[in-house]
């Protein structure tokens, strides 16, 4: 089968869908490649600072119909037909938690402050549920907040048991599949507030996959051949260079403005959306540095066209492909029925009205109201609807900025600690 693509993305694409698989997951799939590959060489400069082409994304799709595995396992099979042995270096793991993760890319097993020896990589997860139901557990419910962090490419310098753990600038790309009936069970409205799913690509085709009959692996031997080789001339070309930051020239940015204006328009009309639409112009920006990049390498003849035209072409074909991703974002927001935040809210307002006790002897607060500690209430909540202490704080949060409840730090006979009562109870 004659390849008709020169770029990495367009040739795994086209690789991808002739092997009967869905054309948005493979399109995710290639962007992780690249940024795999790109790591954080190649950064683009804006008023806002660097953006890492970094790339977060998910598919939904039902079992077996939907062909997630083996569509999420064309990508290592990909890079290690490229690249051998280096292939092991390019991912990271994919279970575990936050500070398993960041002490794996520290490098160290000694008991003391470290330095990073791995701060790129790609995170690729089959079926994302188990992670998702870790993250909303009491132990690892740091994860989330930690990859919202990761995403932005934010120094971690965290202490950890046994580690002080500094990694500098990490720049992993994150790619998982999941069910859709399990992701309406792990993700919540908190984690859309908290900008945690906002920041993820997102596909969910909803036409059915053809049947296509199975080959014995010769018949797209070449195909696959021309795609790892075009994955190993990123792969080379990054390795060989020095560090870039890409700056845009007056055409590039004039073409992104007029969309960054349409889309703040958009922000402003939905407010419920509008952490979609912001987090959503980081991608152009991405995905062009992607784009231009794979375009420098890997298309034919282009030595005689300016560095300039490459870039904006890149954003051209940047902005339909991330414009698409956003339309399944809504629609997968429309479709998702989580748990509404109000609703949290009403069962953390419920149980303090409920359990609050009256007469409790603090040096700073009045013995007429009815308070409940921080623990009492944390532990309840956990216990009985699964919301973590991340998620509490920002129910309680929003609970204290509409004048639901209140709260003071009191002190105990045994520890200073945080109690909380009904607003109403004030006259």
């Amino acid at each position: 089968m004659t390849p008709s693509n020169d770029t990495f993305f367009d040739s795994f694409v086209e690789l991808g869908v002739n092997l009967g698989f869905h054309q948005e997951y493979c399109e995710l799939l290639a962007l992780v490649g690249i940024a795999g590959a790109v790591k954080d060489n190649h950064t683009m400069e804006t008023e806002w600072g660097k953006i890492y082409p970094n790339i977060f994304a998910f598919f939904l799709g039902e079992s077996s119909i939907c062909m997630k595995s083996p569509t999420m396992n064309l990508l290592p099979r990909i890079i290690e037909n490229a690249i051998d042995t280096d292939s092991e270096n390019m991912f990271l793991p994919s279970s575990g938690t936050f500070e398993g993760l960041i002490k794996y890319m520290a490098g160290t097993t000694k008991k003391k402050a470290v330095v990073n020896e791995k701060t790129t990589g790609i995170i690729l997860i089959d079926e994302w549920s188990k992670w998702l139901g870790d993250s909303n557990k009491e132990y690892n419910q740091s994860i989330k907040n930690a990859m919202c962090e990761m995403f932005d490419c934010k120094t971690i310098d965290k202490a950890t048991v046994g580690y002080d753990v500094y990694i500098k600038t990490p720049c992993v790309s994150f790619i998982a599949g999941i069910q859709p009936a399990l992701y309406r069970k792990h993700i919540t409205q908190i984690d859309e507030e908290l900008g945690f799913t906002p920041r993820f690509l997102q596909a969910y085709p909803t036409t059915k996959l053809p049947f296509r009959a199975l080959g014995n692996g010769s018949k797209f031997k070449d195909e696959i051949d021309n795609v790892s080789n075009k994955f190993k001339n990123i792969y080379d070309f990054i390795n060989s260079s020095a560090e870039v930051s890409i700056n845009l020239d007056d055409k590039c940015l004039k073409y992104v403005n007029r969309i960054r204006e349409h889309w703040s328009i958009k922000a402003q009309q939905n407010e419920e959306l509008a952490k979609y639409y912001m987090k959503y112009q980081l991608y152009i920006f991405k995905l062009a540095t992607l784009f231009y990049i794979d375009s420098s390498v890997n298309r034919i003849n282009i030595t005689s066209v300016s560095s300039d035209k490459i870039l904006y072409k890149a954003f051209k074909k940047a902005f339909p492909i991330v414009n698409n991703f956003l339309q399944n974002a809504i629609k997968i927001k429309g479709t998702n029925n989580t748990t509404e935040l109000s609703e949290l809210s009403n069962k953390v307002v419920e149980h303090i009205e409920k359990h609050a006790k009256k007469g409790l002897n603090y040096s700073n607060i009045s013995a007429e109201l009815s308070t409940i500690t921080r623990t009492e209430l944390s532990k309840a909540m956990y216990d009985k609807y699964n919301i973590n202490s991340n998620q509490l704080n920002f129910i309680l949060a929003q609970l204290h900025d509409i004048g639901k409840i209140s709260s003071r730090n009191v002190d105990t006979k045994t520890k200073r600690t945080t109690v909380y009562w009904k607003m109403e109870e004030v006259k």
